[in-house]
């Protein structure tokens, strides 16, 4: 276990613990990362296992990169609905980006962090709740942000030690995303 999920795991009984439940209360995960240290099984599905949620809750990444909570938390509110036995789904985002950075490229490795952050997904009346989410996609950006590479094992404890490449075009990145943000607010 990394200090960043054992960091997300302190921040995600907090945030439990804050909303007045206990794990017994949960009824799913949904994980954000761009930063998996393994493709299977899924990372909430390894969170799920480490808080002790015993049922067979429902589990689930999103690679979304930057906006990974937004969608995380769309598609958490799209479970209650559709699942009556749903209650509360587990929301949590983690990146561990020192993993995958290219520290020589002075363009990248200042705006890339590790960290991680959850939230709670409620169908009961709570005081805060999330409106208007408005989902966007650049898909003409592909290519302008990646990480292409392996993950490979070499410890005997079999951690995997990840070799990929992570790569952005940030000039592009940023005109992008100030054309996207000044299009949404004019609508």
């Amino acid at each position: 276990m990394t200090h960043l999920d054992e960091s997300g795991d302190e921040a995600a009984l907090s945030t439990i613990e804050d909303a007045g439940l206990t794990i017994d209360d949960i009824d799913g995960v949904v994980c954000s990362t761009s930063t998996a240290t393994q493709t299977i099984p899924a990372t909430a599905s390894l969170i799920a296992r480490r808080l002790g949620i015993q049922r067979h809750a429902p589990a689930l990444d999103i690679n979304a990169v930057c906006s990974g909570w937004a969608y995380s938390v769309a598609v958490a509110q799209g479970f209650l609905p559709s699942q009556a036995e749903l209650k509360n789904i587990l929301v949590v985002s983690t990146d561990a980006y020192s993993k995958i950075m290219n520290r020589d490229d002075p363009t990248t490795i200042t705006l890339f962090g590790d960290g991680a952050a959850e939230s709670i997904v409620s169908s009961s009346d709570v005081l805060h709740s999330v409106h208007g989410l408005k989902m966007r996609n650049a898909a003409e950006m592909a290519d302008a942000v990646k990480t292409q590479g392996t993950l490979t094992t070499t410890s005997e404890a079999g951690e995997y030690v990840p070799r990929p490449n992570f790569s952005m075009d940030g000039k592009t990145v940023l005109t992008t995303a100030n054309e996207v943000i000044r299009h949404t607010h004019a609508i």
